[in-house]
């Protein structure tokens, strides 16, 4: 860090150039952290380092935190600089300008226990994932992560689809299973006899049948005779 530049780090970092942090030295500047766990039921977090007095002080999202939450920020947000008009829009509006509230979870039912629900919440993620992939690969660390935690949401709408669809089927299988027993063993036990009838009285038949045929063609050829054609079925 430069002594005259005291934002000498930040300024390095929202330039894109290699940073060189270290654990226990916050360095005066606008940061982000990443909303912890996945799916977020949040924004991801703004954090800004200053000094007054020679002290270092910290605002979490607006406000002040101790020197010990300041020192354990500085692990997360060390590598993620922002420019001041970013962190000054995540004060203003509660969440970045590349973050979609849909995928926050704002515009979210309380419980997505409907089909209508779950369409509703697929239609925002959807147009973010639109314009997602229509910008092709990841170019920054913050694009990959919004991506990614895209990504989750749309894992989680489609579990949710997935439980709430075998929830829906759960009576008509239970239903299907009724008559299933109502009709299998009739179904089961007309299959069992014709089997036996197959391999006890009509494959021994046909096996003789189809032996004598030979035998007759076999015969005929010595004899120099046609063969007589033998019907082998039934």
């Amino acid at each position: 860090m430069s002594e005259a530049d005291p934002y000498a780090f930040w300024r390095a970092g929202c330039a894109g150039r290699p940073l060189a942090a270290h654990e226990g030295d916050p360095q005066v500047g606008f940061y982000r952290r990443k909303a912890r766990p996945a799916p977020r039921s949040g924004a991801d977090d703004a954090v800004a380092y200053w000094r007054e007095a020679g002290e270092m002080r910290c605002l979490l999202n607006g406000k002040m935190v101790s020197e010990e939450m300041a020192l354990t920020l500085w692990t997360y947000v060390c590598n993620r600089p922002v420019s001041h008009k970013d962190y000054l829009y995540r004060l203003e509006h509660g969440h970045w300008s590349n973050e979609n509230i849909a995928v926050l979870g704002h515009n979210r039912p309380p419980d997505d226990q409907t089909i209508e629900a779950l369409t509703s919440v697929l239609d925002a993620l959807g147009a973010e994932a639109r314009q997602i992939l229509a910008a092709g690969p990841c170019k920054s660390q913050d694009e990959a992560d919004h991506a990614s935690d895209l990504a989750n949401e749309l894992m989680g709408v489609e579990k949710r689809a997935t439980e709430l669809h075998k929830t829906a089927k759960a009576p008509s299988l239970a239903e299907g299973k009724r008559i299933d027993k109502i009709w299998f063993p009739l179904r089961d036990d007309a299959a069992a006899l014709k089997e036996r009838i197959r391999l006890r009285c009509i494959t021994p038949y046909l096996s003789l049948k189809r032996r004598q045929a030979e035998e007759a063609a076999r015969m005929a050829a010595e004899a120099g005779e046609e063969a007589p054609e033998v019907r082998v079925a039934a």
